[in-house]
């Protein structure tokens, strides 16, 4: 929470709209990919997409990177 000055000279608390990132986290990517969060773990586990891993179990992926992982995916006609 950002905190700024009020006019009597005491602090008021604002809260901050979330930061807009082009990253996203495991329920985020299951949604987009349309698919179950455990079969996103699998993924990440099996190495299959592309992911990084922050302290603990915190998991963040790259919108960009999923999307040309995607396009990786793309089966041609023949």
């Amino acid at each position: 929470m950002e905190v700024l000055k009020s006019n009597r000279g005491r602090p008021k608390k604002v809260a901050k709209e979330p930061i807009k990132t082009d990253y996203m986290d495991v329920s985020d990517l299951a949604q987009f990919l349309k698919m179950s969060e455990s079969h996103v773990y699998t993924l990440t586990s099996k190495k299959e997409i592309p992911h990084i891993k922050m302290s603990g179990k915190k998991l963040l992926f790259d919108k960009s990177e999923i999307l040309e992982w995607l396009k990786s995916k793309k089966v041609s006609p023949k």
